[in-house]
């Protein structure tokens, strides 16, 4: 159940020996997610942990738990409850459904958050390396698959649609919905200096969790162990924006030829007695797309960029691309022109090196040849190339792993809702 804040009971309330032995279980818990789960790593790594009566639970920026609980657990238990409770920061709970009943809200975002990570662990255990999976959900946790890439919001919906109708029935009471109610795992509302979160508080908290959350991500794929729902879950809090179609659209302008032309006066002056040129216009010429197939990109990211490209393609008009598919190396150039179908679509899955596509550029005679060069990356590696001869802009879904390129413009590549520019 959601409630307002926490009844946080002072040090000496607790038993001496639970207490330390609960913190050293937590230690534990936490260089295991370190070692097999980074990205909820290095989020519990920034939570203040607070005991508490009661169970576990979280609120922006703080872990509360009960010695007890947590010495009740099994160690596969603890971890499960530990991830648990991470994505309810990362999902943002603590800003509180507004238009739900809490008992609801809460009870549909631990649908969403235990199939995440059960899913995550099928995942894991049907992989090639065969990991083991050790973590496992408490028998009274909240789950069922037919929520399954759902967010908190519509799961709350169908929930909702299941109570009993207003005038007939029986009411909901507290804590009771569809299923039995999870007796852990509670989300609390976060607060700010004077109470409720002002405006200006809460875009300060959700621009600092993005931050983390981006450093989160990096550093399980740097290692490799990031699960693909995780990420295609985590791609869904993105948020859409025009500022990438409308930057992308003024940077790739000033690369346009221009010239001037009396041979199609300019219309605006038809009526004028002076003859005025009209700029005539070359077009963008040829662009590169150098696009990290890498295993790291996510499904979701692949699709953002083939929109982005077909967008390019489509609305601003290249003479001419020129597609350079690349993890560790670079596929061989695909070749298109105007008047021609044009569709993106991954070809490798192996690791990245960022000066995979420039070579193979280079080797292919076409430094002299590209106008303007984007590569469309997650950011997930540090070897970068010499600065090349032509023009670049680095379009990425997240941080770069060890600081930002050492040449070209770097633009957030940003998540759209079913697929159009919003």
């Amino acid at each position: 159940m959601t409630t307002v804040q926490p009844t946080v009971t002072g040090i000496d309330q607790f038993d001496p020996t639970r207490l330390r032995m609960a913190r050293e279980r937590l230690s534990q818990a936490s260089v295991w997610l370190m070692r097999n789960e980074p990205f909820y790593s290095v989020l519990l790594m920034g939570l203040e942990r607070i005991p508490m009566k009661g169970t576990m639970g979280v609120t922006y920026g703080k872990l509360f738990y009960d010695p007890d609980f947590v010495l009740d657990r099994t160690e596969y238990e603890l971890h499960f409850v530990l991830m648990h409770e991470i994505l309810h920061i990362v999902f943002g709970h603590w800003k509180r459904g507004k238009n739900f009943p809490h008992d609801i809200y809460n009870q549909a975002a631990d649908y969403v958050i235990n199939n995440i990570i059960v899913k995550a662990g099928v995942e894991r255990a049907r992989s090639p390396k065969g990991a083991s999976v050790s973590y496992n959900m408490p028998s009274d946790g909240l789950y069922d698959p037919i929520y399954d890439g759902m967010i908190t919001d519509e799961v709350a919906a169908l929930l909702m649609r299941k109570q009993p109708p207003k005038g007939g029935g029986r009411p909901c009471e507290e804590g009771e919905g569809e299923g039995p109610t999870g007796n852990w795992g509670e989300v609390f509302k976060a607060e700010g200096k004077e109470g409720d979160l002002t405006e200006k508080e809460l875009e300060k908290l959700e621009s600092d969790l993005r931050k983390q959350i981006v450093q989160a991500e990096q550093t399980a794929k740097s290692r490799g162990n990031m699960s693909t729902t995780l990420r295609e879950s985590i791609d869904q809090l993105r948020e859409p924006t025009t500022a990438w179609a409308d930057k992308l659209r003024d940077m790739m302008i000033d690369t346009i030829a221009k010239d001037y032309t009396f041979e199609r006066p300019n219309r605006m002056f038809m009526e004028s007695e002076v003859i005025m040129p009209t700029v005539e216009k070359y077009g963008l010429g040829h662009v590169a797309f150098f696009v990290d197939d890498s295993g790291s990109v996510s499904n979701t990211e692949m699709s953002q960029f083939a929109a982005d490209c077909q967008f390019i393609f489509d609305e601003l008009a290249p003479e001419r691309i020129t597609v350079i598919h690349f993890d560790s190396r670079g596929a061989e150039p695909i070749e298109v022109e105007q008047g021609e179908e044009f569709k993106l679509e991954r070809i490798l899955h192996g690791g990245t090196d960022f000066r995979a596509p420039f070579r193979k550029a280079s080797e292919c005679g076409l430094d002299d040849e590209i106008d303007v060069a984007i590569v469309l990356t997650d950011g997930g590696d540090y070897n970068f190339p010499d600065e090349p001869p032509y023009p670049v802009i680095w379009g990425t879904t997240g941080a770069f792993m060890q600081g930002n390129p050492p040449f070209g413009d770097i633009l957030a590549v940003k998540f759209q809702h079913k697929g159009t520019w919003s």
